[in-house]
């Protein structure tokens, strides 16, 4: 099911996610089933935990099931925040979403899932836009020396059933190079480096039909380094 709130469909771009396009484009079998699409929010993540904690405090199993595989995302956030409550600069052109998960496995653990999501950004961009980045420990995704995307794994107990959102900010077509604010000289988009506009709506899929793959496997093995030698991905 996919859900819009205040969007406005007034002419196709690249910029916008439409949800006829990400139904045919999905191959996943949980993983954005139940999809939010929101013009603005303040933090997809702030979003992604009201909606677990209204499934998980009712009395609705099907709420509860649904919730694992949430995928939330807006066309822009006022308070897009990384690690230690960072400002994330998140404007229209970028990809903001938050995934909501609701794994059986250790506590210790669930911070590997920040990999798994960093490795999945890493596949997508090599394989299909042939962009290769390296993973700045523990959460950052760096082409060069500029910062790409990040990503914000959080977790809280409701009614003890423990759920993690992970958040993920990715410069897809907000361009950085004529941005004369300093605060941003560090940053860089995926338009930047190919000099042309992305297809937003396809880079999302790809992201979820891979990081699904990835996620399955990792909770299967909880071997994190398959996942990261299959990927190839530098981390440093």
């Amino acid at each position: 099911m996919i859900i819009i709130q205040g969007f406005a469909f007034i002419m196709a771009n690249k910029y916008r996610i439409y949800p006829g396009k990400i139904k045919k484009l999905l191959k996943t079998g949980f993983i954005a089933k139940e999809l939010v699409l929101l013009k603005t929010v303040d933090s997809t993540n702030n979003y992604a935990f009201m909606l677990a904690k209204k499934a998980f405090r009712s009395e609705n199993n099907d709420g509860k099931i649904k919730i694992n595989g949430m995928v939330i995302v807006s066309e822009e956030q006022s308070f897009g925040r990384g690690r230690f409550d960072r400002k994330w600069f998140s404007p229209k052109g970028g990809l903001w979403f938050s995934i909501i998960l609701n794994p059986s496995i250790p506590l210790q653990t669930l911070q590997h899932i920040t990999l798994v999501a960093a490795a999945t950004i890493s596949n997508v961009l090599e394989r299909q836009y042939n962009i290769n980045v390296r993973i700045k420990w523990p959460n950052d995704i760096y082409f060069g020396q500029k910062k790409l995307a990040g990503i914000l794994i959080e977790s809280e107990n409701i009614n003890s059933e423990i759920i993690i959102v992970i958040g993920i900010g990715i410069n897809v077509n907000n361009a950085f190079y004529q941005n004369p604010d300093e605060n941003l000289s560090g940053a860089i988009s995926i338009s930047d480096i190919l000099a042309c506009k992305v297809d937003i709506g396809i880079f999302l899929a790809e992201f979820l039909n891979s990081f699904e793959k990835l996620y399955i496997d990792f909770l299967n093995t909880q071997d994190l380094k398959s996942i990261l030698k299959e990927t190839e991905i530098f981390i440093n």
